[in-house]
């Protein structure tokens, strides 16, 4: 808020009632709360700016998965096709 706004806001609040020195005081932490409060908005660049780092994560952690399931995959067959040669011999034989 502007100078000019926080003594407009003072002067508001001395022709409600208040003395001088607290519609002064009260005026000023409402300007230093509206600061505050400004400082932690996110303006659209940084949201979007943080959408795209997020997708770019999960396009990561896609491809990731993606070659874990894979290498598992690969584990899995090349543990099972010995297994059902086993089984094939051993019900041959029987």
């Amino acid at each position: 808020m502007p100078v000019t706004e926080t003594l407009e806001n003072a002067r508001r609040l001395e022709s409600a009632g208040f003395n001088h020195a607290q519609a002064q005081t009260l005026a000023e932490v409402i300007e230093a709360g509206a600061h505050s409060a400004r400082e932690d908005l996110a303006t659209k660049d940084f949201v979007h700016a943080e959408i795209q780092t997020l997708r770019m994560e999960i396009q990561a952690m896609r491809g990731d998965i993606q070659r874990d399931l894979r290498q598992q995959l690969i584990w899995y067959f090349t543990l099972l096709l010995p297994l059902l040669g086993a089984l094939a011999a051993y019900l041959k034989q029987s």
